[in-house]
């Protein structure tokens, strides 16, 4: 049995810890970036103990590498038998940055001039146990045969992390009592009779026995297969001091104690939930339930009866969803405070009766809708007070299903905003070109941006310029905060003027608002301003025919060009372009561009005799001419 197994008796499997939700919010402010990571102090001897390096992961968002020392008892007690080396623990990260593990961290006991303490040493990392809500300390260290297992020549012990986080360096000062007992534990799913509809709640058993041949203690359950909005319980059995937890799509059990030969019934309650405009087949679709067990206070000399499955077909819901939208006010309205808003919306359904519609700010509810007409429900909400406010209208049917739709909008503060520059649908030039190599070299675009703010009896604490490329975070978002300067009143408006200068534009479309702030903290927002930065396409000739080919006629000769298009491929490919083909100046034909591949085939049908200079210019489907490529020479003798 391992040491980490030893003590890690009273935690979760790190297969608890879910890092989706955190890493998507942080995305959303950051370009995706991705990069093997390295964040390491300098190469110097280390004067102290501690963590010196962090190897591994993929980095999103460069950072810093940090350790700050902290108090392990403040983290969590250690575990029976350890103690914290040097009484000090460790906060590692990566400051600002953002970045996904698996890690290798690193760590120098200079200190440690004793062979048999060196060998002693562990590092536990603080993990966060869901089921009991509290830290405990897990062993991480990279021990041998692994060619990065503690180093007593160089005072370095390594550990492996999913994360990071605390981090204490444990010196072992008791023996730690072996595990004999051994207890043989398998685990059952019991699905639910009959026919499973969508939207109708699903009670599985997940049954945990006790084969023998002592008493199991410690015993931990996992579950997962479904999604977080399917969940809706689970709960242990009265014996044996169980309890659970969710997480997301997960959910984790314990179990004190299960003596030899008995079995403890944990109750899981599902709801394969059918999207409102997005039915299961007809054929029905597989809801996958997985459960594994495990024990840590006891030997499980069979682990092939340790995990289960359960595949269950669910067919659609027979009662249809009501349809419902949101008609008015529109998406990214912009009102002044205090506001009135006529809330609009047409709902329906399709196979039975509307038993209500309701509106919502965010998750308060600030009204019921009124039937206005057919399908039509309205509702004034008056008074609203300043803020981006996200409004929700849920239409319900009498069987108790629900659709919804939302849009946001905006009430400003007495500050008024004003986009100057760029104007509306404006598009600015980006110049490109190939290097030496035939790599791309871009040229520098700077945007200088411009809004006007009136006053309106308020003084004016900050102005903000806020840049969007658009699009979803893992499609290559650009964001971009600048804090604005102000640059003289306009005489005929007696707006104040604000500017920024935005640096090193991409050729994306952009959406451009700016944000003020009086000095009470309310916010007045911008209509938004769009525009887009164009990069004239590139084109090279494939060097498939050396500098000067000669050729017999008579002759088709095929040339194929290279386009390039846009900084991304998977939104800038060059689809609806041309390539026209010269010949000394001469146009000798064009052939479209295939936006996948970024070609363009052309061939030259019974090219007459001569000696000739071939060029490409390619045409994107905005219109915009490429300069003529690199040229080609070839010769086109008569056959003798």
């Amino acid at each position: 049995m391992s040491s980490r197994t030893l003590i890690s008796a009273t935690c979760l499997r790190a297969s608890y810890r879910t890092i989706g939700a955190a890493l998507i919010l942080i995305v959303l402010l950051q370009p995706l970036r991705l990069a093997t990571a390295r964040a390491q102090q300098p190469a110097a001897p280390p004067q102290r103990d501690g963590p010196v390096q962090v190897e591994g992961g993929r980095i999103y968002k460069p950072g810093e590498f940090r350790a700050e020392d902290i108090e392990p008892s403040k983290v969590a007690p250690m575990p029976k038998g350890w103690a914290a080396y040097n009484n000090t623990a460790y906060k590692i990260d990566f400051g600002q940055g953002v970045a996904v593990g698996p890690y290798v961290i690193q760590f120098s006991v200079a200190s440690a001039s004793d062979r048999k303490v060196f060998h002693n040493l562990r590092v536990l990392q603080a993990e966060w146990d869901k089921v009991d809500e509290k830290y405990s300390w897990q062993d991480r260290t990279i021990l041998a045969p692994d060619e990065q297992a503690p180093n007593f020549a160089t005072k370095t012990i390594r550990a492996n992390a999913e994360e990071l986080g605390g981090f204490v360096v444990a010196l072992l000062v008791e023996p730690q009592p072996a595990i004999t007992a051994e207890a043989d534990i398998s685990v059952e799913i019991v699905a639910p009779s009959g026919r499973a509809v969508g939207n109708k709640d699903l009670a599985y058993d997940i049954k945990i026995t006790n084969l023998g041949p002592q008493d199991a203690a410690e015993i931990l359950l996992n579950g997962s297969g479904f999604s977080s909005d399917q969940f809706v319980s689970a709960t242990p059995p009265e014996r044996g001091n169980g309890r659970c937890k969710q997480d997301g799509s997960n959910f984790g059990c314990k179990l004190d104690k299960l003596e030899k030969g008995a079995s403890a019934l944990f109750r899981l309650v599902l709801n394969p939930r059918e999207e409102p405009r997005l039915r299961y087949p007809e054929e029905g679709e597989v809801f996958v339930v997985l459960a594994w067990v495990n024990t840590f206070a006891s030997i499980d000399p069979n682990l092939e009866n340790n995990n289960a499955r359960h595949d269950l077909r669910v067919y659609p819901d027979p009662n249809l969803a009501p349809k419902v939208k949101l008609t008015a006010p529109a998406e990214g309205a912009l009102f002044v405070a205090p506001a009135n808003i006529k809330l609009t919306a047409e709902a329906s359904d399709p196979d039975g009766m509307l038993s209500k519609v309701e509106f919502f700010d965010g998750e308060t509810l600030i009204g019921a809708g009124v039937q206005a007409g057919k399908n039509l429900y309205s509702f004034d909400w008056t008074n609203v007070p300043p803020g981006q406010r996200f409004l929700t209208v849920v239409a319900t049917d009498n069987g108790g299903r629900s659709d919804h739709d939302m849009i946001s909008v905006t009430v400003n503060g007495a500050l008024s905003v004003r986009i100057g520059e760029p104007r509306p649908n404006a598009v600015l030039q980006l110049t490109s070109r190939y290097g030496e190599k035939h790599e791309i070299v871009y040229g520098t675009l700077n945007l200088d941006a411009m809004a006007f703010v009136g006053e309106n009896g308020r003084s004016i604490k900050e102005v903000v310029f806020v840049l969007s490329s658009g699009g979803l975070p893992y499609d290559g978002v650009d964001w971009r905060k600048e804090i604005a300067k102000p640059a003289g009143v306009d005489k005929a408006t007696r707006e104040t003027r604000y500017v920024v200068t935005v640096s090193n534009l991409k050729p994306l479309s952009y959406v451009l608002t700016v944000t003020t702030t009086d000095t009470e903290g309310i916010m007045t927002v911008s209509s938004p301003v769009r525009f887009r930065v164009n990069l004239a396409p590139l084109v090279r000739l494939r060097p498939e025919m050396n500098t000067t080919t000669t050729y017999t006629m008579p002759a088709d000769v095929t040339f194929r060009a290279e386009v390039f298009d846009g900084l991304d491929a998977r939104t800038h490919r060059p689809e609806g372009g041309k390539v026209d083909f010269y010949a000394d100046g001469k146009l000798i034909g064009s052939a479209p561009i295939d936006g996948f591949m970024r070609l363009s085939s052309f061939q030259w049908l019974n090219a007459p005799a001569g000696s000739y200079t071939i060029t490409a210019v390619a045409t994107d489907r905005d219109g915009i001419a490429s300069e003529p490529s690199e040229p080609l020479h070839i010769t086109i003798r008569k056959e003798q």
